[in-house]
């Protein structure tokens, strides 16, 4: 692995044979890329952005990072994870309620609409780590009003322990978007198809690794995973989204979105007899051979029609929203569900101070008591404050699921969950301090007991975050460091980590008057804390605990720096590995990734 990091570094470097003579110069640059969000559209908010060149975030490799560690997950990128903050709903209405692969999923909401005054293509590439990515954007206006969009998203995951050859597969993932924005006129559509495959190879994680107390420092060659090889995990979607909308008289618009989502989650154990699986799963051998294999399918379309523009200084939308929604088992007929209808009246209240990104929005949805969503946001010179309600029924996981072994029939009451979060930064010369606090209290909270037993929370669970970022800044160093308390209301339901920590140091220097380097540090600490344990057969968390999880500190030492129009990023991640610590279980039985070498590069072409 280190040959190749060591010819991709030499195949970066810029050769000096090439000179450019004074009369060339660059008409295209990221300056002539930009995108606009829908939800900007939406709001008719006047903003667009250009392509990110910096290298304040470039060194992480992976959203767990970028967060600052605060998912519990099985040890390698593109495992399933689960968040100590509770998040909002990912939409109300009847949902699956499978929300193991979130972090990795794509999100309608983020899909970057172009318009390009030459062909733009993006890539980028990272190895290392037990992690390898490729990443492709190709966009292009097909005329001055019309551009089509390109992304592709690629990565693997390595085992760590239990393979017969190296590299060998734990997670394979595909994500892909084809988009296109156009405007004629008083005209404007936006539209993506956007694709997500995500297979997670089950391996149970280390075998009787949930009574070990210390790691040994070579997993392959001490560590069997607890499931033979081919068990699997999937989930894969096809969706379509579309927005448009147009102008009428008064500067008022009329719009429409429309979300057709096929969503597919399926599990295959090619050995299921084998006592040890049943072990695993937490469930009974049975009695005879067979596989397991089954397949849901949640399939909605959903339409919202409605009016929005100006009135005193506010922009506003009103709208009616349809949704239908069937869910297919093709194993089990008697889960399936025919298409069932929704209907809802909502609104939007927003203001938009003159510099364009201080905001004030409140938004309302409502189907019935049991299903709606009212959410207020403001955003003013750094401050945020937020309010969030909103009730949904219980996913249908939860309420329908059957697969030859397990079988839930449940008549469940709607969640109903509540986020109060308050951001306040304060800035003094090259210090600054941002306090925040984050209060989360569910009513209803609908969770696995244990493998065969789907629960309700009686009481509410009320969840407290309170911490901040403290910040240094200099012309060669910056300094962050980032704690939060943290409390749950019931540990054995929805445990967290009493504290979690990000701390960055991180230094700059210029080489041989051409070249700016930074270099830096990272390290991760959460507190020792009971996680939940992870069951593969439904790829879920599951309200059990035994082992403790976290309490060592992952240090990551990285260096990188821009080379013409690219960036190149090195990362010794987990360089403390051996010095005290042979690793860290994330998940009861199941290990982080040890330290390992990674490399990450990408280059824009504008041609």
């Amino acid at each position: 692995m280190y040959r190749k990091i060591f010819s991709l570094l030499c195949l970066a470097l810029p050769s000096t044979a090439q000179v450019l003579d004074d009369t060339t110069r660059q008409v295209y640059s990221n300056a002539t890329v930009e995108f606009v969000y829908e939800k900007d559209v939406l709001r008719n908010i006047q903003r667009s952005f250009h392509p990110d060149t910096s290298l304040r975030y470039y060194h992480y490799s992976s959203p767990l990072r970028r967060s600052g560690w605060v998912y519990q997950d099985l040890g390698n990128v593109g495992t399933s994870a689960r968040p100590f903050y509770f998040q909002k709903f990912n939409g109300i209405g009847n949902q699956m309620g499978l929300e193991s692969n979130l972090m990795y999923a794509p999100d309608p909401e983020n899909i970057k609409y172009y318009n390009t005054r030459s062909p733009y293509t993006y890539l980028g590439y990272q190895m290392g780590g037990g992690h390898t990515q490729f990443e492709i954007t190709h966009s292009q206006n097909i005329r001055p009003n019309w551009n089509v969009t390109l992304n592709i998203l690629k990565f693997n995951s390595e085992k760590q322990y239990g393979f017969q050859r190296s590299e060998e597969v734990l997670v394979n993932h595909w994500k892909y978007d084809v988009s296109t924005n156009y405007t004629k006129g008083k005209y404007k559509l936006l539209a993506a198809f956007y694709h997500f495959n995500h297979k997670q190879f089950e391996q149970g994680g280390i075998s009787g690794g949930d009574t070990l107390s210390r790691l040994e420092p070579k997993y392959a060659r001490n560590y069997d995973a607890a499931l033979k090889n081919g068990v699997f995990s999937r989930e894969r979607w096809n969706n379509l989204h579309l927005y448009q909308q147009f102008v009428l008289k008064n500067s008022i618009q009329a719009f429409h979105i429309l979300d057709y989502e096929r969503k597919t989650y399926g599990f295959f154990d090619p050995a299921f007899t084998d006592s040890t699986s049943a072990m695993v799963y937490g469930i009974p051998a049975p009695a005879e051979v067979d596989t397991l294999n089954y397949h849901y399918r949640l399939q909605s379309i959903s339409n919202r029609i409605g009016f929005k523009g100006y009135f005193k200084g506010f922009n506003y939308q009103v709208y009616a929203k349809s949704r239908f929604y069937k869910l297919n088992n093709s194993g089990f007929p008697t889960s399936t569900l025919n298409w069932k209808p929704e209907f809802y009246l909502g609104g939007l209240l927003g203001y938009v101070f003159p510099d364009s990104t201080n905001t004030l929005d409140l938004r309302a949805e409502m189907e019935s008591p049991k299903n709606y969503l009212l959410d207020a946001t403001l955003f003013y010179k750094g401050f945020e404050i937020g309010f969030y309600n909103a009730a949904r029924p219980a996913g249908l996981f939860y309420q329908r699921f059957q697969n030859g072994i397990l079988q839930y029939r449940n008549d469940l009451e709607s969640e109903n969950a509540k986020i109060l979060s308050v951001k306040l930064p304060v800035n003094v010369g090259s210090f600054g301090f941002v306090p925040e606090l984050r209060w989360s209290s569910v009513k209803n909270y609908t969770y696995l007991a244990t493998v065969p037993e789907v629960a309700q929370k009686k009481s509410d669970l009320n969840m407290i975050h309170i911490g901040g970022q403290m910040a240094y800044r200099s012309k060669n160093f910056e300094g962050t460091y980032r704690i939060f308390y943290n409390s749950s209301s019931d540990k054995e339901v929805y445990p967290v980590p009493q504290f979690t920590q990000h701390a960055n140091l991180e230094f700059n220097f210029l080489y041989a008057k051409v070249l700016r380097i930074y270099t830096g540090l990272d390290i991760y600490l959460q507190s020792k804390y009971q996680g939940l344990y992870y069951s593969p057969l439904v790829n879920q968390f599951i309200a059990k605990q035994g082992q403790e999880t976290g309490g060592v500190p992952i240090a990551d030492l990285y260096l990188k720096f821009p080379i013409s129009k690219g960036r190149i990023a090195l990362n010794w991640q987990f360089l403390n590995k051996g010095w005290g610590w042979n690793g860290v279980f994330t998940t009861p039985g199941y290990v982080g990734q040890p330290g390992a070498l990674l490399i990450k590069i990408d280059w824009p072409l504008f041609d």
